[in-house]
């Protein structure tokens, strides 16, 4: 299983799992207020990310929005369940 791991994030990168794992956990913290909450992080999370990747970061890297995007979408999946 550490195998599978290493591999996994050596692949992917830290960057982009960090971006999944911070944007998931922003949309939990919003979620635990209520649905109304969850979408407005969900916003939140989106219009920071591309704030952040068009005029902060001196190399824009749309990967890095797609993993927020995906952390997005598995915490608003296991608030559903």
């Amino acid at each position: 299983m550490y195998k599978f791991l290493e591999k996994f994030i050596n692949k992917v990168g830290t960057d982009k799992l960090l971006h999944c794992f911070l944007a998931g956990w922003l949309t939990a913290l919003g979620f635990i207020h209520g649905t109304i909450w969850g979408i407005a992080a969900i916003i939140f999370v989106v219009a920071i990310s591309f704030v952040k990747e068009l005029f902060i970061d001196p190399k824009s890297d749309y990967g890095d929005i797609v993993w927020a995007i995906i952390g997005i979408i598995l915490s608003t999946l296991i608030y559903i369940l």
